[in-house]
């Protein structure tokens, strides 16, 4: 799995939720981390992107459609306050958003190494 499309379903997921509860600081965070301000797919500030590289890579993550749901948890968990509300989103909504972005981003899935 691309490392981006890990990252786009996580702010994804936040931003739904986010709708969902209003929360200004889930707001406050996407501001930052969004992956559609720039053809790149990278956040709309690079230290947030650049960040979730280097955790994934400190933690030797080897990234699969398996192990995202848990990854992005982790990710979360470790790196937000979100976690309680991320916990909404279930295994399955977590494998239909990633469906849906590999849709609306066939070049992340080409770059992919699966």
């Amino acid at each position: 799995m691309n490392i981006q499309i890990l990252f786009i379903a996580i702010y994804r997921a936040l931003e739904c939720l986010e709708e969902e509860t209003g929360n200004a600081e889930i707001s406050a965070y996407l501001d930052k981390a969004n992956p559609y301000v720039f053809k790149d797919r990278k956040s709309a500030d690079p230290v947030i992107f650049n960040e979730f590289v280097k955790w994934i890579e400190e933690k030797k993550i080897h990234l699969t459609l398996d192990n995202s749901y848990e990854t992005a948890r982790k990710y979360i968990s470790e790196n937000t306050s979100f976690i309680e509300i991320f916990n909404d989103i279930d295994s399955e909504e977590w494998h239909d958003l990633i469906d849906i972005i590999k849709d609306e981003e066939p070049q992340l899935v080409e770059e992919s190494c699966e």
